[in-house]
């Protein structure tokens, strides 16, 4: 519990998700307008890493913040860091690549 306290009032934690937030909303832009296939993989990786700082996050303030839960803020970060998922390449071109197979 303390742990999460910490956490979720630490300023190089906000930090952190300050800057991935950023990456999340504007990455894809990125590397669609400036980047080729091969750097497919870089930014995945950044995505997953996202991904997982924003399930800790999640997680914290959920243990560490009063009210946190279920709040409208609660459902904006689930809903958000859900919506990052499909910027995974591999996730993405499962989805909606397929070639029409069973």
């Amino acid at each position: 519990y303390r742990f999460s306290v910490w956490l979720s009032q630490n300023q190089y934690f906000s930090f952190s998700t300050t800057v991935m937030t950023i990456f999340a909303l504007f990455g894809d832009d990125v590397r669609l307008a400036y980047t080729d296939a091969a750097a497919d993989t870089i930014f995945d990786i950044l995505t997953v890493l996202g991904l997982a700082l924003f399930c800790i996050e999640i997680v914290a303030a959920t243990i560490g913040k009063e009210d946190y839960f279920l709040s409208f803020f609660f459902g904006l970060d689930v809903v958000s860091t859900v919506s990052l998922v499909l910027d995974v390449s591999i996730i993405r071109e499962e989805l909606f690549n397929s070639e029409g197979g069973t």
